[in-house]
């Protein structure tokens, strides 16, 4: 049997797990909407040189 913080003498699954669970799922909610919004809007860079100015260009992925 594995004992501790997460699971029980019984073997059963105690509140810390289930509020570690929680987090992972919300994690896991984040990463993929943080990669819709990569997705929509992909990155940019910027360059300044003294003889051509700025330019602006963003990525097409």
């Amino acid at each position: 049997k594995l004992i501790g913080r997460f699971y029980d003498e019984n073997g059963e699954p105690t509140a810390d797990y289930y509020h570690f669970e929680s987090k992972v799922k919300r994690a896991e909610a984040a990463e993929s909407i943080e990669e819709a919004s990569k997705q929509k809007f992909p990155g940019c860079n910027i360059e300044w040189k003294p003889e051509k100015g700025s330019r602006v260009w963003c990525s097409k992925q």
